[in-house]
């Protein structure tokens, strides 16, 4: 009578898209977007990423958790792209 092993159920979270937007008032829309990052010499960019955004001024919005992991992403390109350039040899 062994154990069996225990998966993790993932929840995908999703925006609240009922509410406006505080640039412009319309109601904002699901959508994906890219976020681009400049780092000192690096260029790093996320592609769909999901967000909200308002249809009339542009105005995106991304969820605290989605934004969370951008970032991690973002600090992990970051941190290879340093390690790389300390390490390679001329």
């Amino acid at each position: 009578m062994g154990q069996g092993m225990q998966t993790e159920k993932r929840v995908t979270k999703q925006m609240n898209v009922s509410f406006k937007c505080p640039e412009c008032g319309q109601h904002v829309e699901d959508s994906l977007i890219e976020m681009v990052f400049e780092l000192s010499d690096t260029r790093v960019t996320v592609s769909n990423v999901p967000a909200t955004v308002c249809p009339n001024c542009g105005q995106e919005f991304v969820d605290g958790y989605v934004a969370e992991n951008v970032n991690g992403l973002v600090d992990d390109c970051s941190n290879m792209a340093y390690y790389q350039l300390r390490t390679q040899s001329f």
